[in-house]
């Protein structure tokens, strides 16, 4: 994201229902620059705009998906340290664990953090448990 896209998404996400003279003038550019701001964060996924000019934009707020896989230890760890930076940052998780289904002790983080719902998913009908392929 661009600078003026950012400065112009930080005054949206505090006021959805501002006007774009009213954004040039908090921000010190041109109109014209604003509308290319605002065009260019709805493109992008950013905002997107309501019924009426009235009701303004509703500002879409982006997350990310971090996914470890593999062998070994460390991964839950690794996800578990990464989910509590984003809750005390004041965002919000959700955990999802593909074959862990007992209940380990990293399930009650849940408890101490409102913003994070963690869930199980067991089903190990894809896991290839022997090689298919013959060595000759």
């Amino acid at each position: 994201m661009k600078f003026t896209e950012q400065q112009v998404y930080e005054l949206l996400k505090k006021d959805p229902t501002l006007k774009r003279e009213e954004i040039s003038h908090q921000i010190s550019k041109i109109v014209r620059t604003v509308q290319r701001s605002l065009d260019s964060l709805r493109d992008k996924g950013y905002i997107e705009c309501k019924g009426s000019k009235k009701e303004g934009v509703e500002v879409m707020e982006k997350g990310y998906i971090q996914l470890y896989t593999g062998n070994g230890k460390g991964k839950t760890t690794a996800a578990l340290g990464l989910s509590i930076r984003c809750l005390c940052a004041g965002g919000t998780v959700f955990f999802g664990q593909f074959m862990k289904g007992q209940k380990y002790s990293e399930l009650k983080t849940q408890l101490v953090f409102d913003g994070l719902k963690m869930e199980q998913f067991v089903n190990t009908d894809f896991i290839k448990r022997e090689s298919s392929r013959s060595i000759a």
